[in-house]
């Protein structure tokens, strides 16, 4: 990891995804729309750890930064990932920096009390197959598609 500094953003982000099992016994997963700046998107909670804080308090602040929801149980890391970060310097990385580490963390969550931020000004709750067609970025899917065969046992 780069050295820790106060003029770049830490190259390290979080990908969280929100869910929650129907009466049914069928998952679905929360996904918030993205106010667009470079496009529309559908995504999980995300964003980047500061550099002071662990991943699992990264997870917790993006969540109550994007949902209010505060006191998330059974906040598990459920894989990660890399990715290039190709030319954006809103990101403000170190200029060293061309990859991306990426931890995905998932939580179920029993409410639909929601408190969007600034950054979205939408969200549902889809089933995986519409959660699917909705995500944009190739590792947000491989993610979804890792979390949703876990918890349906098929890992």
């Amino acid at each position: 990891m780069p050295e820790k500094s106060l003029t770049y953003r830490r190259p390290e982000q979080i990908l969280i995804y929100l869910y929650k099992c129907t009466p049914a016994g069928e998952f679905e997963y929360m996904l918030f729309h993205r106010i667009p700046r470079g496009g529309s998107i559908w995504q999980a909670v995300s964003g980047a750890a500061n550099w002071d804080e662990d991943l699992v308090e990264a997870a917790r602040r993006e969540v109550y930064e994007e949902t209010g929801i505060t006191g998330l149980s059974g906040l598990t890391a459920v894989g990660d990932f890399s990715f290039p970060l190709g030319h954006k310097p809103w990101m403000n990385y170190p200029p060293d920096v061309t990859r991306i580490h990426n931890t995905v963390f998932a939580a179920e969550i029993r409410t639909d009390t929601i408190t969007l931020s600034e950054e979205h000004d939408d969200y549902c709750w889809c089933e995986y197959e519409k959660a699917m067609q909705l995500l944009r970025w190739p590792e947000d899917r491989e993610a979804l598609e890792r979390l949703h065969n876990y918890l349906n046992g098929k890992t």
